[in-house]
């Protein structure tokens, strides 16, 4: 998979130094740079140059550089340029795989005024500090906010270079696959609560720049029956009936949904493209029919029951967090209701 070599910066104005960097990541790699200016730098005072001035100079001082873009996001989008915006972005682009290296100036690094942002960021790509002084303070400073390695500028052109370089991309990918292992369901396969959480923040994040942001929908699925199914066949023939249904919840909703489980007795439904609530509770109607078939475990067919819960965004949250509880007190609430219309029959 190609790797995303990102080069941030306000570029006020663009230098020779910022280009030796870039030249020596690019040669270093293999890989293409796409410069990234910032619009709104809230780390800093306002530029000198705006942002359409600084994007136009640093177009003029790449021109005719192999591998070298300027990429203009930044630019598209009201607002302070948080990096963790653009970073959920980048990675809603390219898949949740896909290595990305991003380098950045010390000061940008260490003057951010929200380190909680940073931090959330930093877990998600190489971040590759190029420091006029990286005194051993300095140094320290950056590896606790989450960056990988810190260089100065000449050290760029040392024979050492693009080990370090590529050593530091490959450690953060061999966390990010750790933390990946720790965020998935092993029963199944599917995201677990976690990665849905993240799944659905960066897809609010992305809506809330839309100018007519589509509605998000999640759909949370309590399961009735499990425990039935092991106490009379076995621990392994009730995850064997998860496994069955989570492959029937995948097969019934289009490839960019997303299914997640959310413990032994439930899984959600993230629809990203729901357009109207009518649409999302056609889509729940029709989970709700599929859950209905008996599955086939040890010979027999069991029946499992499935309520269903459903939230909207911004109906119901402005948060990942707050639609998950809402769409699971739904269908805890439909679990209920149906207890007592059992009970009254």
């Amino acid at each position: 998979m190609a790797l995303a070599l990102l080069y941030g910066g306000t570029f006020d104005p663009v230098h020779a130094g910022h280009l030796a960097v870039a030249r020596a990541a690019r040669d270093a790699l293999g890989a293409r740079v796409a410069f990234l200016p910032a619009a709104d730098p809230p780390h800093r005072a306002a530029p000198g140059a705006s942002a359409e001035q600084r994007a136009c100079m640093l177009e003029l001082a790449i021109a005719g550089e192999a591998g070298f873009a300027v990429d203009r996001r930044e630019l598209r989008r009201a607002g302070p340029s948080w990096t963790v915006g653009t970073l959920r972005e980048l990675r809603h682009e390219r898949g949740p795989d896909a290595p990305i290296a991003w380098l950045v100036g010390a000061d940008a690094l260490t003057s951010r005024p929200e380190p909680a942002s940073w931090a959330q960021a930093a877990g998600d790509c190489a971040w590759l500090v190029v420091a006029a002084d990286p005194a051993p303070e300095l140094v320290l400073r950056c590896l606790r906010l989450g960056a990988q390695d810190v260089v100065a500028p000449d050290e760029l052109a040392l024979p050492g270079w693009p080990r370090r370089l590529r050593a530091a991309i490959e450690r953060r990918s061999r966390e990010r696959e750790v933390n990946h292992a720790h965020a998935t369901d092993l029963a199944t396969g599917l995201p677990n609560r976690r990665q849905l959480v993240e799944h659905t923040a960066q897809l609010l994040a992305l809506r809330e720049r839309e100018s007519a942001p589509l509605p998000v929908s999640l759909v949370v699925l309590r399961l009735d029956g499990l425990g039935a199914v092991e106490a009379a066949h076995g621990a392994e023939s009730a995850q064997v009936v998860r496994r069955k249904l989570a492959v029937r919840l995948r097969a019934s909703v289009r490839a960019s949904d997303v299914v997640a489980s959310l413990g032994a007795d439930a899984f959600a439904l993230l629809l990203p493209s729901a357009e109207s609530p009518e649409g999302a509770e056609f889509v729940v109607g029709k989970l709700r029919r599929a859950m209905r078939e008996p599955v086939a475990v040890a010979g027999s067919a069991v029946g499992v029951v499935a309520h269903l819960g459903l939230a909207q965004h911004p109906r119901d949250g402005e948060d990942a967090q707050a639609l998950l509880r809402r769409a699971a007190a739904a269908a805890l609430a439909a679990a209920a209701d149906a207890g007592r219309s059992a009970a009254n029959d």
